[in-house]
């Protein structure tokens, strides 16, 4: 029963993995590296609508390189950061979106019941 189990685990693991774009051997990965993949596929994914040809095409191209160990081992700290702040930048533009549409629905609410 204890195997069946840790194949289960092992399983919903793997899968949750999959879904943040990470493969089964990220464990030699250096952490900078995996935090990036993760954004990058998240832009890449949800966000896509959001990002310009150009940030699509730098995201894309990083999650390619990452598929490679050979290339990977070419990937600076620059292209690293530039994921990153580019999720950022979305997540910051997705924040104010959100707070101007709560703050709108509050005054329409309030405008209503006056």
């Amino acid at each position: 029963m204890k195997n069946y189990k840790d194949y289960k685990a092992r399983e919903q693991t793997n899968s949750w993995l999959a879904s943040q774009g990470l493969g089964r051997g990220f464990g030699n990965i250096e952490t900078l590296l995996l935090k990036a993949q993760m954004r990058a596929h998240r832009l890449v994914g949800e966000q896509r609508n959001l990002l310009t040809e150009a940030q699509i095409q730098m995201a894309e191209y990083y999650l390619e390189q990452m598929k490679s160990p050979r290339q990977r081992a070419f990937i600076s700290e620059k292209q690293c950061y530039a994921v990153m702040n580019l999720s950022k930048k979305i997540n910051r533009r997705n924040f104010k979106a959100a707070v101007e549409s709560r703050r709108l629905a509050k005054a329409a609410k309030q405008s209503k019941a006056n």
